[in-house]
Order: C-alpha cells, then sequence, then structure tokens
C-alpha cells in the first residue's frame, strides 16, 4: 500500500493571510490533489496554547468547516505524561479549547513517544495508520474534496475568498447554540453573572429614588400612591388568574390532545388486530379446506380402491361361478351319457326279460296244455290197476 505524506510549513501560526501562505496554500493543495484522505493535526501534550487552538481553528479556514471530519490529533513527547495513559490525560484535561477540539474530531486521537525505538515504535507507527484507516472507514473511503481542489486554475483571489468566507463562518456559528455543552454553560454563567450585576445596580437606584419620592411626596401623594399599588396590585392578581386559566385550559386541551392520540392509537392497533386476525383466519379457512380437500380425496381414492375390490371379488365369484356351472354342465353331459346308456341296457334288460317271459310262458303254456290233455285224459278214461293204466302214466310223464 503506498502511502503519501504532505508535511506542511508553519502556516498556521497567525490568522493573518499574506501572499505567502496563499502560495503555501495553493501549494499544498496541489500535492494533495485530488484529495487528501486524513489530515493530522500535530500538537504537544501539556502545551495545547490559546496560539495552538487558533492555528486549529484556521486549518478550518483553510480547508473548510467539514475538514474536521478527516481530522486526527497526534501529540508528541508521550514520555512527559510520565507512565500515564493518553486516554486519561485527555479525559482530566481541564483545557477546554484542547477539549472543543477532541471533539470536533469526534474523538479521534493517538500520541507518539519520541524516544521509542524497535517494537514500541513500530507500534506507534500501527496505532497512527489504524486511526488512519478508520477515517477512510468512517468516509466511505472517500477523500476530502473542497472548492479549491474543483478550480481548474487556481489563483490566490480563489485561495483568499475561500479563506475569508469560512471564517466569517465560523465567527458566525460561534454563537452558543453551535458550542459543545462546557463552553454553553460557561457561556450561561458569565451572561448570568453580568444580568445580576446589572439588576443590582438598577435595584439600588430604585431603591433611592423610592426614597426620595417617598420623602417629597405628601399625604395626598401617599394615599395616591397606596390606590395606585393596589390597583397595580389587583391588575397582577388578574393577570396571574388569567395565566393560570390559560395553562389550565392549555393543559386541557394536552390532555384532549392525548386522549385522542391514545384513541387513534388503540383504533389503529385494533384495526391492526383485525387484519392480522383476518390473515390468520383466511390462512386458517385456506388450511381447512386443504385439509377437507385432501380429505375428500383420500376419501374419493379409498372408495375407488373398495370399488376396485368389490369389482374384482364379483368378477371373482362371476369366474368361479362360470367355472362351476362347466363343471356342472360337464357333469350333467357325463350324466346323460350315462343315463342314455342306462337307459339303453334297461332297454335290453326289458327286452331279455320280455323274451324269458315269453319262453317261460311258451313253455308254461305247452305245460299247461300237456296238463289239461293229461286230465283230459284221465277223466275220460278212469285209471286202473293194470298196465293200460300204467302205460298212460307214463305217456303223460314222457309228455310233461
Amino acid at each position: 500500500m503506498k502511502i503519501s505524506v504532505v508535511d506542511t510549513p508553519g502556516i498556521f501560526d497567525s490568522d493573518n493571510y499574506t501572499e505567502i501562505v496563499g502560495r503555501e496554500i495553493m501549494a499544498c493543495i496541489q500535492l494533495s490533489w485530488p484529495g487528501p484522505h486524513a489530515l493530522i493535526l500535530v500538537t504537544q501534550v501539556g502545551r495545547f496554547s490559546a496560539e495552538d487552538a487558533a492555528a486549529a481553528k484556521y486549518v478550518r479556514d483553510i480547508f473548510g468547516p467539514k475538514s474536521a471530519r478527516h481530522t486526527i490529533v497526534l501529540f508528541t513527547c508521550l514520555e512527559d505524561l510520565g507512565g500515564d495513559p493518553l486516554e486519561e490525560y485527555v479525559q482530566k484535561s481541564d483545557n477546554r479549547n484542547l477539549q472543543d477540539l477532541i471533539w470536533q474530531c469526534r474523538n479521534r486521537y493517538c500520541g507518539f513517544n519520541n524516544k521509542a525505538t524497535g517494537a514500541e515504535r513500530e507500534r506507534q507507527v500501527a496505532e497512527l495508520m489504524e486511526t488512519v484507516q478508520r477515517v477512510v472507514f468512517e468516509n466511505g473511503g472517500r477523500y476530502y474534496v473542497n472548492q479549491l481542489y474543483l478550480e481548474p486554475n487556481l489563483h490566490d483571489e480563489h485561495v483568499k475568498r475561500f479563506v475569508e468566507q469560512n471564517r466569517n463562518a465560523r465567527q458566525r456559528f460561534s454563537h452558543p447554540i453551535f458550542l459543545p455543552f462546557w463552553k454553553k454553560r460557561e457561556v450561561g454563567k458569565r451572561r448570568k453573572g453580568e444580568r445580576r450585576e446589572r439588576g443590582g445596580e438598577e435595584e439600588e437606584g430604585s431603591r433611592e429614588e423610592k426614597k426620595g419620592r417617598k420623602k417629597g411626596r405628601g399625604g395626598e401623594e401617599e394615599g395616591g400612591s397606596r390606590e395606585e399599588k393596589k390597583g397595580r396590585k389587583k391588575g397582577r392578581e388578574e393577570e396571574r388568574k388569567k395565566r393560570e386559566v390559560g395553562k389550565r385550559r392549555k393543559g386541557e386541551r394536552r390532555e384532549e390532545e392525548r386522549k385522542k392520540r391514545e384513541v387513534g392509537k388503540r383504533r389503529k392497533g385494533e384495526r391492526r388486530e383485525e387484519r392480522r386476525r383476518g390473515r390468520r383466519g383466511k390462512e386458517k379457512e385456506g388450511k381447512r379446506e386443504e385439509e377437507e380437500g385432501s380429505r375428500e380425496e383420500k376419501k374419493g381414492r379409498k372408495k375407488g380402491r373398495e370399488e376396485e375390490r368389490k369389482k374384482g371379488e364379483v368378477g371373482k365369484r362371476r369366474k368361479g361361478e362360470r367355472r362351476k356351472g362347466g363343471e356342472e354342465e360337464e357333469g350333467s353331459r357325463e350324466e346323460k351319457k350315462r343315463r342314455k346308456k342306462g337307459g339303453e341296457e334297461e332297454e335290453g334288460s326289458r327286452e331279455e326279460k320280455k323274451g324269458r317271459r315269453g319262453g317261460e310262458e311258451e313253455g308254461g303254456s305247452s305245460a299247461a296244455a300237456g296238463r289239461l290233455s293229461l286230465s283230459a285224459a284221465i277223466q275220460r278214461r278212469p285209471l286202473s290197476r293194470g298196465g293200460r293204466g300204467r302205460e298212460g302214466e307214463g305217456r303223460g310223464r314222457a309228455s310233461s
């Protein structure tokens, strides 16, 4: 990182503008163009005098009132503090000019021990560079620019006019409302003392005047003065009552305005709460609708699965019934075949039975005919004990 340091001569020792001071200022502007990132104001510990305070003011006159944003106060000769920290010296210092300068520089300061060597010296330089980096960071990395840096052809008249403008502005802003709090207190105390002194002298003069008037007045004048005093007292009393009434009415108006503000805030909070509840209600309703939709969807899916399962069961049952019907039909066919076969067998057996019955009937009829013929023969011819009878019996047996 490249660092450029511009060391200015002692042009701030006096606030009188001269041609030499103008040339040095123009040289400083040219060397630090396009603008410095930090301004380091060097002073010695314990020796910040009125001349140093005037030099600090002259720096602001040359660089402008906003240069304090880029300014760092560097104290030298820290060895004179006897080992005490620099922060304690700055905080406990009763030098109001120094306090004012530190306040304007936003509490940016550091110190150098002129007798330091080695690591201590490097630490001091590192602390200064850290403070410079803090200034650059606080100003957004921008360098300081005023009207003089923007002039294409800088002349002594430009510098003189710019310095005069800044000086007039500094004197105009030296009013107590633009001062730090300690300077405001000092100015207030001084003015209060002046008012007391003037008031004491006037009061003493008024007392002497009253005594002279009292001696020179007669009884009538004294009576007139009493009436006048009473009238003045009465007027003061009326004014006091009017002020009290005005204060009371003013307080009442303030109270009414406060109540109106409270009512407005409460209503605003209620409207905000209603909007919040409305949003929550809408969100809940949306969630509820989503849940109901998901439930209906789940129910529809479940119902669809149930219907599919039932259809599958019906299909299986019908398929089983068809299969069972086929088996029964096959069985009925076999049974029909068996029945048909049994019918044929039965028909055969019937024919056979008929044939047997016919044979038996034919044999029976022949036997019956034989028996009838035998009985007829027996009836026609009575049986004898002789051979004819036996012969006829033999025939009958033979015929049977």
